[in-house]
């Protein structure tokens, strides 16, 4: 509910300036409207005076810019945000038990449903986003994003209601994206944690991310760059298999850092035949590895026969042409010739054909100018 606590009148200058203003307009009203000609009556010259008088307040009003305040103030009870992380490790079962069943008993304890008693909570489960939770926990998420989660829950309350804490549980394996400390550091407001699960790093091998470009083409060599984290294993050698379609073509072996940092394995893929290919990354599970569900990461490439053939015609070089040349040739799946029909051709251009068979060499031809 809306209530009026104050209301103030301020002017641009001092209350001393104002009084003397006053002063002044009584002062000049008077002095007009004391002696008049031709002569009025009392009544008319009242009537002029309050008149002339309302006229050099308004003046005066608009010189010193008045600022009316009125101050309306709102109860508002800050909200409280419970973040769950959703992500596959929360699923597994170690020293302290089951992670999931944990979770479950946390969601329904006493601490959380007084909190959800006294305050307005928004819960959201988070694995490599925040999404609000509606229908449970699915503990299916490929990765832990909490500094992600962080930075998505802060822009959701930059306007409306105060956020006024954040409960993060989870069991702090944040494996992607920003660094968890670094979001918390930035945000405006509180964050409590819960941790779930035994402190103690397990030893695991995590395959975090698997990069390569979307396109590639027949005959011509792409990379696939792999990057293993380990925890508890290092020093030991390990194998990162790659598969094409489910066909193991190549694999490598990789010694693991001692201390869990990213460590990058190159694949060089040379592909005969053009489609959409899934290539594959895995490393097989070691001895005591807490679980092999983060061992592998998949991505596609579109194989193409070759790169686009394009010929540009133009009469000669102009800065159409040149503009255009110039778009084209940044794009690095096209390959781009040009040819000109005037009397000179300029370094690099090729010649025009003179058959049907020719053009049919290119995909595509443009010609500039008339």
């Amino acid at each position: 509910m809306l209530s009026a606590e104050t209301i103030n009148l301020f002017f641009s200058f001092s209350p001393l300036l104002w009084g003397i203003a006053l002063l002044l307009a009584g002062i000049f009203t008077f002095l007009a409207y004391r002696i008049t000609n031709p002569p009025i009556s009392g009544g008319k010259r009242v009537l002029l005076t309050v008149l002339r008088f309302i006229a050099f307040l308004a003046i005066i009003l608009m010189i010193l810019e008045p600022l009316l305040a009125w101050v309306m103030a709102r109860p508002v009870q800050p909200r409280v945000a419970i973040m769950w992380d959703n992500s596959r490790s929360m699923s597994i079962s170690d020293k302290s038990g089951s992670r999931d069943a944990i979770v479950r008993e946390l969601y329904d304890s006493e601490p959380l449903l007084k909190i959800r008693r006294e305050f307005p909570v928004d819960e959201f489960a988070f694995a490599d986003t925040l999404i609000p939770v509606n229908n449970g926990f699915s503990f299916d998420g490929e990765a832990t994003a909490m500094g992600k989660a962080i930075f998505l829950l802060q822009k959701g309350y930059s306007t409306g209601d105060p956020l006024g804490a954040v409960i993060i549980i989870s069991d702090g394996q944040a494996n992607y994206g920003e660094d968890p400390l670094g979001a918390a550091y930035r945000s405006e407001f509180p964050i409590y944690t819960v941790g779930v699960g035994d402190p103690t790093p397990p030893r695991d091998i995590i395959l975090r991310q698997l990069t390569t470009q979307k396109v590639a083409y027949v005959g011509q060599d792409f990379p696939i760059i792999a990057g293993i984290r380990a925890l508890g294993y290092g020093g030991r050698e390990a194998t990162a298999r790659l598969y094409a379609d489910g066909e193991k073509i190549d694999e490598k072996r990789v010694i693991l850092s001692e201390r869990g940092e990213l460590v990058d394995i190159t694949f060089t893929v040379s592909p005969d035949t053009d489609g959409v290919f899934t290539y594959r990354v895995l490393v097989p599970a070691l001895e005591g590895e807490l679980t092999p569900a983060n061992n592998a990461r998949s991505v596609r490439v579109n194989i193409l026969p070759s790169k686009n053939r394009i010929l540009v015609i133009a009469a000669q070089p102009t800065w159409e042409s040149t503009f255009y040349l110039r778009a084209v040739r940044s794009d690095p799946d096209l390959i781009v010739e040009n040819a000109f029909t005037g009397k000179s051709s300029p370094a690099g251009s090729v010649r025009l054909p003179t058959t049907l068979a020719g053009f049919q060499e290119y995909d595509a031809v443009a010609i500039i100018g008339g």
